[in-house]
């Protein structure tokens, strides 16, 4: 078996195991999903997703196609379990990379584009992070290891 196909196994294993501690706390309401750090990265991971498999990725976009699935569970669920501490930061975070996705989309050049995502992804994590300084308990960590987990090994398949 190639390496390209096992590393997007152990991604899909990172990627499945991270996203159903996430759902099962959420669910116990021991996580407050933030529904704007969900939207920003449901358009962007979607995004990325059609760039892999367009460009010849395929096994590679395994981990994030799943993400992709259970973030959207997710995103959904916020809306009744996610946190209802939403500050004009937020909003403004919101706007932002909702801006920044718009102009990332018509972006030619792959420097400007990697930059682009990696502001949106940076003010994606905004609203998430603000909530958690207010109230650490709304988190958990391993979620979010594991989450890094699925995407070292997502990067590794491509």
């Amino acid at each position: 078996m190639e390496m390209n196909y096992v590393f997007a196994l152990v991604s899909g294993v990172f990627s499945v195991s991270s996203s159903l501690i996430f759902l099962v706390q959420v669910l116990r309401r021991k996580i407050q999903p933030h529904v704007f750090t969900f939207l920003i990265w449901l358009i962007t991971q979607g995004t990325a997703i059609v760039v892999i498999l367009i460009g010849g990725g395929g096994i590679g976009a395994l981990g994030l196609i799943l993400g992709e699935f259970f973030m959207s569970i997710v995103f959904v669920l916020s809306f009744w379990y996610g946190t209802k501490n939403i500050t004009k930061v937020d909003v403004f975070m919101l706007i932002a990379a909702l801006l920044a996705i718009v102009v990332w989309w018509q972006v030619d050049s792959p420097l400007y584009a990697i930059l682009l995502v990696v502001f949106i992804d940076i003010v994606g994590y905004g609203p998430t992070v603000r909530k958690t300084y207010v109230n650490p308990e709304s988190e958990r960590m391993l979620p979010w290891l594991l989450g890094a987990g699925n995407h070292l090994f997502a990067i590794l398949a491509l």
